[in-house]
């Protein structure tokens, strides 16, 4: 399966015992929709937090001609705790590692890491070297004992978003697609969601303005 069931993902957004890598990374998978590619190059100056909870988000550079192109994305209810959790690992990470390296260079991204705790050396994540994957996504796997991957996260994302009810259009924004075809392929319609259309279409043909109303009429 390309997603996460609903017990799966309860039981990913649910877990307190992430790390806050962990965490922010599923986090920005799973709820926000990111692509590995995308977490691991978010900079810091790409996550817009304000005090007016309406003008939180953050600036996503995605696929496209050239340099990409970017989105922006409004804050999930539960980002701003995630992220700041985050920020104040990150700011251990960056003084343990200068505490060695006083020269080293932040690399601005939001995410960094940190190896060696007695000789600690940092750095970004990297897509190519699957060094996320190696942090997190398998880590994660082997505790639940899940079979998932970066892309299944934000699959499920799509998919969550449309048993919301969330129009096709939007969804399709959100993961930064360029047309619509790309989003239906990504959240996938099966069975079980057609099963739900032919009962929403059932209940609908049951209360068909005016049909109780001709009925009475045949009636008298």
């Amino acid at each position: 399966m390309d997603w996460l069931s609903d017990e799966e993902c309860d039981l990913l957004l649910s877990c307190e015992d992430f790390t806050p890598t962990e965490r922010v990374t599923i986090h920005l998978e799973l709820c926000m929709g990111l692509r590995v590619s995308e977490v691991c190059n978010l900079m810091l100056e790409d996550v817009h937090i304000d005090k007016d909870p309406s003008k939180c988000y953050i600036a996503v550079l995605g696929k496209g001609r050239g340099i990409g192109k970017w989105r922006a994305l409004p804050f999930h209810p539960d980002s701003e705790e995630v992220f700041k959790a985050w920020l104040e690992e990150r700011a251990k990470f960056v003084a343990r590692i200068r505490s060695y390296n006083p020269y080293w260079v932040d690399p601005g991204t939001f995410l960094i890491w940190c190896h060696y705790r007695d000789k600690p050396i940092g750095g970004k994540y990297t897509e190519r070297g699957h060094s996320l994957d190696r942090a997190v996504i398998h880590k994660v796997r082997e505790r639940f004992g899940l079979e998932f991957t970066n892309h299944t996260l934000r699959r499920t994302f799509g998919r969550n978003l449309y048993h919301s009810g969330v129009p096709i259009e939007t969804i399709s924004a959100m993961y930064g697609h360029d047309n619509i075809k790309t989003t239906l392929d990504y959240i996938g319609i099966n069975l079980e969601d057609m099963g739900k259309a032919m009962r929403k279409m059932y209940q609908y043909q049951l209360n068909v303005p005016g049909k109780n109303s001709e009925k009475e009429g045949e009636d008298e």
